[in-house]
C-alpha cells in the first residue's frame, strides 16, 4: 500500500531543468537577464510490480532449460486427515490458501479446510452428489456432478447453488480464466463460459469416461482415461499433441496437475503412485508411492503439490529443481 500511495502521489515524478543562454551574451552589460529557468514536470517511469503480476508471469516459464525429471525433489511438508464419510474425488485449491475437498457418495458434502490441515466447516448439497470441484475467481466454486451430469456453482460463504447448467458433463472439471472445462459423455471436452453460462466443444473425439480429470497449462488441455490407462495432451484447439499409454507406469490415471515448467502430476490409482510425466510426453518418472491416489493439485506459487487419497488422507510435497 506505501508503494501505491507513492506512486500515486507526485513524489516520483521527474524534475527536468532546461536552461536557455541569451543571444545578447556578448553584450553583457546591457542585459537585463542571463537566460531563464523552467521547471519540467513529467510523470514516473517506475513501475510497480504487484504480486498479481507475479503470479502472471508464471506462464512465460515454459521449460525446464537444461534440467532432467531425474533432478526433481520431492520433500514432504506435512500430512493431515481429511475427515470424509464416504470417499475425497475432488479437490481445489482456493485463492485465500484454503482447500476444498469433495466428499462423495454418502457424503455428498464439500469439506473446507485450511493448508494446515485444520477442518473449518462443511457445507451440504446432498442432491448434487458431487464429484469434481474447482475454485472460481469470486467466493465461489463450480462443482460437477455424478448423480444428474450438471454442473453447479456454488457459493463458499452461503453455502447455496448459485448457477445450474445444464448438460452431459461427467468427471472432474477445472478452470482457465473465465471458462470452464468439462468432459462429457459424448466424448468431447466442453468449455463453459462463465459470462453467460453459454456451451461450446473445445475437444472432439476423445476418449472420456466417469473419472476423467482435466488439467490446463497456458496453451494445453491434459485429460486422463482410467478405463484405456491413457493420458492425453492436446492444444487450446483440439489437435492433440502426445498420449501416454505405459501402464507398467501409468495404471488407472485419475487426477492431474501441471507445474510451470509444464511437467504433468498424475495420480496412477493402479499403481499406488504419482507418476511425473514430461511436458513433451516423452519421459515419465515414479516420485511418490501413496495408497489410493485420487486428486492432485499443483500451486505454482508456491512448487507445492497436494496429494490427496480416496480414504482422506492428504500429503503436501514441496517440489525444487534444483
Amino acid at each position: 500500500m506505501y508503494l501505491q500511495c507513492i506512486l500515486e502521489g507526485d513524489s516520483l515524478n521527474c524534475l527536468n531543468l532546461n536552461c536557455s543562454i541569451s543571444d545578447s551574451i556578448m553584450q553583457i552589460l546591457d542585459i537585463k537577464s542571463f537566460g531563464s529557468i523552467v521547471t519540467d514536470i513529467s510523470t514516473t517511469s517506475a513501475v510497480l510490480i504487484t504480486e498479481i503480476d507475479k503470479q502472471a508471469q508464471i506462464l512465460l516459464h515454459t521449460s525446464m532449460a537444461n534440467k532432467s525429471i531425474e533432478d526433481i525433489q520431492v520433500n514432504k511438508i506435512r500430512q493431515f486427515k481429511v475427515p470424509s464419510k464416504s470417499g475425497i474425488t475432488g479437490t481445489t485449491l482456493c485463492p485465500n490458501g484454503d482447500i476444498i475437498f469433495v466428499d462423495y457418495g454418502d457424503g455428498q458434502r464439500l469439506l473446507i479446510m485450511d493448508n494446515m490441515g485444520n477442518f473449518r466447516r462443511e457445507i451440504l448439497i446432498s442432491p448434487i452428489q458431487p464429484y469434481g470441484v474447482t475454485s472460481l475467481v469470486d467466493r465461489s466454486v463450480a462443482v460437477s456432478s455424478w448423480k444428474n451430469e450438471d454442473i453447479h456453482v456454488v457459493d463458499i460463504d452461503s453455502g447455496t447453488i448459485t448457477a445450474h447448467i445444464r448438460g452431459d458433463f461427467c468427471g472432474d472439471l477445472t478452470r482457465i480464466q473465465n471458462t470452464l472445462l468439462c468432459g462429457t459423455q459424448s466424448n468431447e471436452v466442453k468449455a463453459i463460459d462463465l459470462r453467460d453460462n453459454s456451451i461450446s466443444s473445445l475437444v472432439s473425439d476423445i476418449a472420456i469416461d466417469s473419472e476423467t480429470y482435466l488439467a490446463t497449462s497456458s496453451d494445453n488441455i491434459f485429460v486422463t482415461n482410467s478405463s484405456n490407462n491413457t493420458v492425453t495432451c492436446c492444444k487450446m484447439n483440439g489437435e492433440r499433441v502426445w498420449q501416454y499409454t505405459d501402464q507398467s507406469i501409468v495404471e488407472i490415471p485419475l487426477g492431474v496437475t501441471v507445474d510451470k515448467y509444464k511437467n504433468v502430476y498424475v495420480a496412477s490409482y493402479g499403481k499406488g503412485s504419482v507418476v511425473l510425466i514430461t511436458s513433451d510426453g516423452k519421459k515419465a518418472r515414479t516420485i511418490l508411492k501413496n495408497d489410493g491416489p485420487y486428486s492432485v493439485n499443483f500451486d505454482q506459487n508456491q512448487n507445492n503439490l497436494l496429494v490427496t487419497c480416496c480414504n482422506g488422507d492428504a500429503f503436501l510435497y514441496n517440489i525444487s529443481y534444483d
